[in-house]
Formats: structure tokens, sequence, C-alpha cells
């Protein structure tokens, strides 16, 4: 699918570019481009014609181009959150320790066998994890419910749960470090999530249970201090995502 939405991007610029005279007049240096989902324009990988089109653009994309498997990707770049529906979670006490409702296959190629050792701890843990597979008109309720989102890689190291778990007012809990977080010069993110590396998989009962409740109370004043910034409205307003972008996308003119 990588090659046919390749061909069809190629196609659009090409047919912009043909139509109107803005894109070529400055190299495509004045526009900005969207890509979805994870790691979003390594579409264009082995295309040198697209990636000829596309490297004066500024990129938006949820995944950064820091660690980016396809050489030669552009600087201008900026990482954005996915839009995400933050209406839809609920107050709720937090009963539940640790959660994750997600696709399990036996390829563990698939989330690095994360997911495997998560649904270990639901099946032997259930007091405090609890972990199911699909998905369910009670995701957000769940969710929310949670004192940690439990965010395990799939085929991609990114995950829209920490953004999930953000809405939800729960502790995103991250086993990769290798892709770039949203406006990450002005959010901190150690403030709020935590990073387990895999070799402390075994330990992660003990690492969340660990956790004080003056610890706790920081990391969820500092989700609803950075929330805020992360969140798109229908109606943009000061200080959320489609603001933070604006102001981005205004300081790169300016360079």
């Amino acid at each position: 699918c990588k090659l046919d939405a390749a061909n069809y991007l190629q196609k659009i610029l090409e047919w912009v570019d043909s139509h109107h005279m803005f894109m070529s007049s400055n190299g495509g240096s004045d526009h900005a481009l969207v890509f979805s989902w994870d790691r979003g324009a390594e579409l264009v990988k082995g295309n040198l014609e697209l990636s000829l089109l596309l490297k004066n653009m500024t990129h938006l994309v949820h995944y950064g181009y820091s660690n980016s498997m396809v050489e030669n990707m552009p600087n201008n770049y900026i990482v954005i959150p996915p839009y995400r529906k933050s209406e839809e979670c609920v107050d709720s006490e937090k009963s539940v320790l640790a959660y994750f409702r997600g696709t399990f296959i036996d390829d563990y190629r698939y989330g690095k066998g994360l997911r495997q050792v998560l649904a270990e701890f639901g099946q032997n843990l259930p007091h405090l994890f609890k972990v199911d597979s699909g998905h369910n008109e009670f995701y957000w309720k769940e969710l929310s419910a949670a004192k940690f989102a439990l965010c395990p890689p799939g085929w991609s190291e990114w995950s829209p749960r920490l953004f999930d778990a953000l809405y939800c007012g729960s502790i995103p809990v991250l086993f990769e470090k290798i892709w770039e977080l949203p406006f990450s010069t002005h959010i901190d993110y150690t403030t709020f999530i935590v990073f387990i590396d895999i070799s402390q998989l075994e330990s992660l009962p003990n690492i969340l249970q660990g956790f004080s409740q003056q610890d706790l109370k920081k990391k969820f004043t500092a989700i609803n201090f950075y929330r805020k910034l992360l969140t798109y409205n229908e109606t943009p307003r000061n200080g959320d995502a489609t603001d933070m972008i604006a102001k981005l996308l205004t300081e790169k003119k300016a360079i």
C-alpha cells in the first residue's frame, strides 16, 4: 500500500505543480504537507522523483525523522499529535493500576513480543493489570479508570495510545524511546511519561506499584497542564494543538 500511496501522492503534487504557480515559485519551501499515522513520509522510500518534490516542503508527521529508516529525509519537519476525540473520555476513579486493550497475534515481530508479556500480566495479576484483546465500546471508559496506560509498539514503535492516555488522564507507559514526541521543545514529557526499558519488563508490576501517591499526583498534574497543547478543537483555541502547529510553522518561516 505504500507504493500505491506514493504513486497517488506524486500524481497529486504533479497536478498541483502544473496547475498552480505557487509550489514551484519557491521550490515548495513555503508549503506544508500532512502525513498521517506513524512513519508517514517513509512511503517515499526508493521514489527519487517524489523525494525531490517533497524535500523542500515542511512535513507535519506523527513519527519524526531523526531515526528514520529512509535516507535523506528532510530536516524541515514538525512532529504533531494525531486527532483523537477526547470528549469520549469520562471522569472516573482510578481503580485499575495498568490497562491495555489491543491486538494480539502469534508473530512476535508484532510488538516485539511485548504484548504477549502484558497478556501474561493480565492473566497472572488480574487485580493489577486489565489486559484484553480487540476493541469495544467501553475502551474509553476502561482507559479512564486506569492509573497507567500501557502503550506497547505494534508494527511501528509509534502508538496513538500515548495520546488516548493523556486525554483520559492516565499516565502513559512507553517501551520505546526512538520515536520523536510532538512539540518536544515546549513539553517536558519526563514529567508525566513512564519509560520502561525492555530489559525491565519483568519488573513492570513492581515499578508501577512503586510510585508514591505524591509521585502520581505530580504526573496527573503535569498531564492536566500539558494536555491542552496536544488537543485539537473544532474551533482552534489559543494554546491548543492547532495553535501550536501554527506557531511552529511561523517559527520555521522566520528562519
